[in-house]
């Protein structure tokens, strides 16, 4: 993994890095003893770029089903370990027609900025293969394997989010293509107010979206209450 240099970042821009809230950074800090940030003149917590690089890892592995007990206090070698495990073959998303091989067209498309072209690779896959097929044969294996680039550090986070935004775009599109119905259950999609990633809603309205469902998506980290309150005004069954 690449050794990043430069100055410590703000509580802010590791929240901003990791998707690790505010909040759990300093129970980390108080309960495991990681992160150790520096301090400021005034007392604000700075935390260097190692220890940013050891919680994107940390959080990776939360993704896929780790415990933070279990984690936070690995050294950052297990924790490279980890990540580089592959999942059972039973737990491995189906792969595309093209396999592996076919992946890497689309990393390789992220990782030389050629953002253009990796839209109208994906708009054209998605054509092509139907979007059920595009969602759970490509898109689902794809975001595992930027998502592993991005822990080990082969991804920046820059890069990252281009490819997000890129795939999001492709699906939005095509969910805007479909047609509405109007006796279809009324699903309310969103994420707690933890969880600050959007793609993954984005695929399961397509799905839902395929199964006439009439989705109202409210985007990421919606407030408890405020859930509850869409819910009811917008008459939502699921």
């Amino acid at each position: 993994m690449t050794v990043r240099s430069g100055p410590p970042l703000s509580i802010s821009a590791v929240e901003r890095e990791t998707g690790l809230s505010k909040d759990t950074l300093r129970v980390w800090e108080r309960r495991y003893g990681f992160p150790r940030p520096e301090r400021d003149p005034v007392g604000e917590r700075l935390y260097p770029l190692e220890q940013v690089d050891r919680l994107r890892l940390i959080r990776r592995l939360m993704d896929a089903g780790h415990r933070p007990g279990k984690v936070v206090g690995l050294p950052v070698g297990e924790l490279h370990a980890l990540v580089g495990q592959r999942l059972p073959a039973s737990a491995q998303p189906a792969a595309p027609a093209g396999g592996l091989a076919d992946l890497g067209r689309f990393v390789q498309l992220t990782k030389s900025h050629r953002i253009e072209e990796l839209r109208r690779a994906l708009a054209e896959s998605a054509l092509r293969m139907g979007l059920d097929r595009f969602v759970t044969q490509l898109a689902a294996p794809l975001n595992r394997v930027v998502g592993e680039a991005w822990a080990r550090g082969d991804f920046e986070v820059f890069e990252e989010h281009l490819y997000t935004e890129a795939m999001q775009g492709v699906l939005r599109t095509a969910i805007g293509s479909m047609p509405a119905s109007s006796f279809s259950p009324r699903v309310l999609l969103t994420t707690f107010p933890s969880e600050p990633h959007g793609l993954g809603l984005l695929m399961a309205e397509a799905l839902l979206a395929l199964e006439g469902c009439r989705c109202l998506s409210l985007g990421v980290q919606t407030p408890i209450r405020d859930i509850a309150l869409a819910a009811e005004a917008h008459g939502a069954d699921i």
